[in-house]
């Protein structure tokens, strides 16, 4: 039962076409929200292969799918073919975890070309005097809420991780 539910989900979401900056914006939203996750999750199984196929046809470089948890943890299943922007989370802590592949994580310093995208959350073009972090598979990366960061690729790389943002206790 909860394998059909997970699937016409995934239906749903290739159906509706959800560009990446969509589906991130979505996601602070819900974020914010105090009742758009459960607070008393059921289980949830999903396997690799399950994973790796919902982030398998990037758009722009980059695919992201949500993976089921509980209020105030929102975890991101990422894939990147490119780059990313500069990002700064006010709100939210990051924890990374890398899945598969190696990227050069960007911290600190300051973002160029910083605009708002939402409420607390901001993007730039790079960042200026951030310290460089070779991250691979099994790494993990922990980045507080307020602080710069972005993921830069080699040529030819791909680089797959999962995010678990965490609301900032105010």
């Amino acid at each position: 039962m909860k394998d059909d539910r997970a699937a016409r989900s995934q239906r749903r979401g290739k159906r509706a076409g959800l560009h990446p900056v969509g589906l991130m914006l979505l996601i602070l939203a819900l974020l914010g929200s105090t009742g758009a996750i459960a607070s008393d999750p059921e289980e949830h199984y999903a396997s690799a292969s399950q994973l790796n196929a919902s982030v398998a046809n990037p758009i722009n470089g980059v695919a992201v799918s949500v993976v089921p948890s509980r209020l105030g943890v929102i975890i991101l299943l990422a894939r990147r073919d490119r780059s990313g922007e500069a990002e700064i989370h006010m709100t939210n802590d990051d924890e990374i975890v890398a899945r598969e592949g190696c990227a050069d994580l960007l911290v600190g310093g300051k973002a160029e070309g910083l605009r708002a995208v939402s409420e607390n959350e901001y993007r730039g073009s790079s960042l200026e005097g951030a310290h460089s972090y070779r991250v691979c598979a099994g790494d993990v990366m922990f980045i507080p809420a307020g602080k710069p960061h972005q993921v830069r690729l080699r040529d030819g790389a791909s680089f797959s991780y999962l995010t678990i943002k965490m609301k900032v206790q105010e």
